[in-house]
């Protein structure tokens, strides 16, 4: 990244270098995906469409992508009393920053609680519709910042952990997001690995559900012990590379291999979401027997294989059936802002 895995990366760098750089690439970003969908010419042309004919755009982001998206300052995100310069951004038109839109089209940024709980997660809790019942629900939103929220009808509360990118293919050796090529799925079996990947394509490296799996049948199978540590058995297996024990995931052109240090990662990654969800819990004299629902979001959530997530400590042992996968909250809420909103003001 040219800017840095994670949002305290990217304030830094608009602190050094000025937040105009990086407005650029993020306007450049939305605007390559626009062009995906409309023609370059200026012609509706069977599927595509004009880019006049977009008429009002609706952004579900962390509070640093936002302000740098509109141009504002994000450097108090990152120091105390880390209180952004604004949580309910101003609506401006896509003319004014740069988008591939109608000059006069609206843009929407759904508003956040804090400076890490932006408003991906309030589109994350309007998909969930966690915010309509009664019933006692738990949002988990497993992304760089494992953002968790408890709560139903009445009351809601929040908290935003520090988790790491290590489930979005940062700081793990091998680690990937989830394209094509991506390892998603590990399964381990009398000691033969086997792998399943996106698409059904030769493997590149590992996204987030893949890393879950991994780990934990590696746990399961006594290749790592609790502490994380790997336990070689002498077989081609394991390796020692530049000193630093390895486990073999795929033989190919290009070796696939999980190390010590990237299992570290992902288990610290694990347990600050884990100690998000506990915080909030405690602090309201409730345990996870009292959750009815638990919500999982985030661009992998809906492949995360539960029982594996539970064995390493991810996600919360209750029963599978209280589960339910909702995918992107931040894109799916986003939508039903702008498309839906009046029956979503509860």
């Amino acid at each position: 990244m040219v800017a840095g895995e994670d949002v305290l990366a990217r304030i830094a760098y608009a602190e050094e270098k000025g937040p105009e750089r990086l407005q650029e690439l993020i306007v450049g970003t939305i605007n390559r995906l626009l062009g995906r969908l409309c023609s370059v010419d200026g012609e509706r042309r069977g599927d595509r469409f004009r880019f006049d004919e977009i008429k009002a755009v609706s952004i579900g982001a962390n509070p640093a992508m936002v302000l740098l998206l509109l141009g504002l300052d994000p450097r108090h995100v990152r120091y105390e009393p880390y209180i952004p310069v604004v949580h309910e951004p101003p609506v401006v038109r896509a003319a004014e920053i740069g988008l591939m839109a109608h000059p006069c089209a609206p843009v929407y940024c759904i508003p956040g609680r804090a400076a890490y709980v932006g408003g991906d997660v309030t589109a994350d809790v309007l998909l969930s519709g966690m915010h309509l019942g009664d019933e006692m629900s738990l949002l988990i939103d497993v992304g760089t910042n494992g953002e968790v929220v408890l709560g139903g009808r009445e009351w809601m509360m929040t908290c935003s952990t520090s988790a790491g990118p290590a489930f979005e293919g940062g700081e793990v050796s091998c680690g990937m997001r989830a394209m094509s090529g991506a390892i998603d799925a590990v399964t381990i079996a009398g000691g033969e690995l086997r792998i399943g990947t996106i698409g059904s394509q030769e493997p590149v490296g590992i996204c987030g559900s893949g890393l879950i799996d991994l780990v934990a049948q590696m746990f399961q199978e006594g290749w790592i012990d609790r502490k994380g540590h790997i336990v070689t058995d002498g077989s081609e297996r394991f390796r020692n590379v530049d000193g630093a024990v390895s486990a073999v995931v795929h033989s190919g052109e290009t070796d696939i291999l999980i190390n010590e240090d990237d299992i570290a990662n992902i288990l610290r990654t694990k347990a600050a979401i884990y100690a998000g969800c506990s915080v909030l819990l405690n602090s309201v004299d409730l345990t996870f027997n009292d959750i009815d629902r638990v919500y999982i979001a985030g661009g992998f959530g809906s492949h995360i294989g539960v029982e594996n997530a539970q064995l390493i400590g991810l996600l919360p042992d209750v029963p599978k059936e209280r589960f339910k996968f909702i995918g992107n909250g931040s894109l799916g809420g986003a939508r039903m802002c702008l498309l839906r909103s009046e029956e979503h003001t509860s």
